[in-house]
């Protein structure tokens, strides 16, 4: 089985999450994202998911529903 990465447990104690994101994204096959109202507001999380399409990989995405409609 590959490494899972998670921002949130991953980047926990380092300073810039931005800076170590990009890397780890840039290394991922897969991207699941999270849905709910609050996740689409965040604009962190925005960036994230437009850097993972504009690499080629839009069909790589996940989407998972926790909250909402879709």
């Amino acid at each position: 089985m590959a490494p899972i990465f998670r921002a949130r447990d991953d980047f926990a104690a380092r300073p810039s999450l931005t800076e170590q994101r990009w890397p780890a994204l840039a290394a991922s096959d897969f991207l699941v994202v999270r849905c709910s109202p609050a996740a689409a507001q965040s604009e962190y999380r925005q960036r994230g998911d437009r850097r993972f399409k504009e690499m080629g990989r839009a069909d790589s995405v996940i989407a998972i529903i926790i909250d909402g409609q879709p």
